[in-house]
């Protein structure tokens, strides 16, 4: 506009000029003006502008009438009604005033700026004046709004769309697929581990029972012996024992180490001379894992009872018969000659440990008595408890009842150092295979902090459109504990599922590669598998807090990552 004004204007002072020349007179000496030569066509919008002009009437000068331009004046702007401000934010103040140079520190203002008008909080209006307070005349003044500094949006810890944030973030696509390989294999350590821990800690266990629960078997909880030269009188102290609360039965008993032979071979063995009714007492005897003739028989010198280890290593089977010789035999004038003589097999039993199975015969205690030259007194009292484990507090009740002096010896005594031996091994095999969960949680520590890198930008994003710090914590913490919640209840299935088919997998096992439990070697003839809940539940707990604590490092990461650093180089 200007310009055509200038323009217009231009063509009026032309005008004039004209104008001026055709009312002075023209005299003959002054040459004459021709008026230039048109070098080229104006446009049209100009040349109808100038014709216009040249047709518009010209005003005489007057004294009322002074000379004027031949263009309108511009109109006269009203200025605007400045509005009201609102003050900014005190926390912004900084941002608007100072004006850096640098970059990135602009870029960080307006970041923050962003952030903070996610959620605006607004302040109320301030109330409005008394009309007492006004002073007369005086227009009423309006109440001005004054906002509340700005904030960060909040929501609620482990919203929805914080689940499927991570749902989205675990799920593979063909770029990120290294990241999710990482957190595959990251899985399937952490159920291997569980399950693996559970099975060794069921297996230690049912060896550690099963071991325990044959020792107690065979082998008497308490052994009373006397401190005289000659125990004659067990019959009056076994009656006095039983009296105890907690005594089950006590029983006299022989022993002692003899050389058994047959046709096939020898072998040593421990010969325990017990009652018939006493021996009917111990159940691994009477109901063993396997057994062969009958206990009806057994009693004078109608047969003996030998181990299935005997059996095997003589070739004896039920009505052969076993021949013992003792170095404690009779004396002579030549000296002690061995004592020899042949039983019947009456039984044959097999109670799974094989150190029992092959070295225990059981004679009738009158015949070993006569067999070991101990006509009318036993070695010892064999002493079955109520609560083996806690056969300590039997110790001082039964020697009050004996009122007498007698040796007390526990079978914690005799086989608590291989007890003990089990323990030590059981909490040492936990140790090492806690190892395994703790590797497979750093692998989820490797995987999450990948995952971090490769979502930078996308955390950037989300937290300048105003998420916080703890939504993005919490997001990559449900990404590392979904796999360790998901690797840890699949392991506990694995592990508990494979205790409870334990046999059945030793069997297919064992029939594609052959023995890999071989009794002579272990002691027993299977794999025994005790699940307890509290190691069960105890492994699953520490497989879940391993997995947590292995999480929080990189959702801390993830959260404490500046947006303006990682969308820098966008």
């Amino acid at each position: 506009m200007s310009a055509l004004r200038g323009l217009a204007a231009r063509a009026a002072e032309a005008q004039e000029v004209k104008r001026k020349a055709a009312s002075a007179p023209q005299s003959s000496s002054s040459p004459q003006i021709a008026p230039p030569a048109q070098t080229r066509e104006r446009p049209s919008l100009v040349r109808s502008m100038m014709k216009n002009i040249e047709n518009a009437p010209v005003e005489p000068q007057t004294a009322a009438n002074p000379a004027r331009s031949r263009l309108p004046p511009e109109p006269v702007r009203r200025p605007r009604k400045p509005k009201a401000a609102i003050p900014a934010s005190p926390d912004l103040v900084d941002a608007f005033d100072n004006a850096p140079d640098d970059r990135v520190q602009r870029v960080r203002r307006a970041a923050e700026r962003v952030r903070q008008r996610a959620t605006p909080v607004m302040a109320t209006p301030a109330p409005a004046p008394a009309p007492e307070a006004i002073p007369d005349g005086a227009a009423p003044q309006r109440s001005t709004f004054v906002p509340k500094p700005l904030r960060e949006a909040g929501t609620r810890a482990f919203a929805g769309f914080e689940w499927d944030i991570a749902s989205r973030y675990l799920r593979a696509r063909r770029k990120e697929g290294f990241i999710s390989v990482i957190a595959g294999f990251s899985l399937v350590g952490i159920g291997l581990g569980v399950a693996t821990l559970i099975i060794v800690m069921a297996v230690m266990t049912g060896f550690r029972e099963t071991l325990i629960s044959q020792i107690l078997g065979v082998n008497a909880h308490l052994n009373v012996t006397s401190q005289q030269e000659r125990f004659e009188d067990y019959d009056t102290l076994a009656v006095a024992i039983r009296q105890v609360d907690g005594i089950i039965h006590a029983a006299p008993t022989i022993e002692g180490q003899v050389l058994a032979s047959s046709a096939s071979g020898h072998s040593g063995v421990i010969v325990r001379g017990m009652r018939r009714e006493d021996l009917a007492k111990l159940k691994v005897v009477t109901e063993p894992e396997a057994s062969r003739g009958s206990l009806d028989t057994y009693g004078g010198d109608d047969g003996v009872a030998i181990g299935d280890g005997v059996a095997r290593k003589l070739g004896l089977r039920v009505g052969d018969n076993i021949t013992l010789i003792s170095p404690d035999g009779d004396l002579t004038p030549f000296g002690v000659t061995p004592r020899s003589k042949s039983y019947p097999i009456a039984y044959i039993f097999k109670l799974g440990l094989s150190q029992y199975d092959a070295a225990f015969v059981y004679m009738p205690l009158r015949e070993s008595q006569l067999y070991f030259n101990k006509k009318g007194r036993v070695d010892s009292l064999e002493i079955t408890v109520a609560e083996p484990e806690n056969v300590d507090d039997y110790v001082q009740p039964i020697r009050a009842a004996s009122k007498q002096s007698v040796g007390i010896y526990t079978w914690k005594d005799l086989q608590g150092s291989l007890i003990g031996a089990l323990d030590v091994e059981r909490n040492v095999m936990f140790l090492i295979l806690t190892l395994i969960i703790l590797v497979a949680a750093l692998n989820i520590i490797s995987g999450l902090v990948m995952l971090v890198k490769d979502k930078a930008r996308d955390v950037a994003i989300l937290r300048t459109m105003g998420m916080s710090r703890g939504a993005v914590l919490r997001i990559f913490f449900i990404c590392g504990a979904s796999i360790g919640v998901i690797g840890a209840v699949f392991g506990t299935i694995l592990g508990v599922l494979f205790c409870l088919n334990i046999e059945r997998i030793q069997g297919a096992v064992e029939s594609v590669v052959g023995p890999v439990f071989p009794a002579d070697v272990y002691g027993l003839s299977g794999l025994p598998a005790v699940l307890q809940p509290g190691d069960v539940f105890f492994t699953l707990f520490m497989a879940l807090f391993l997995s947590f604590i292995a999480t929080l490092y990189p959702a801390w990461k993830a959260a404490k990552l500046d947006p303006v650093e990682a969308l820098r180089y966008e």
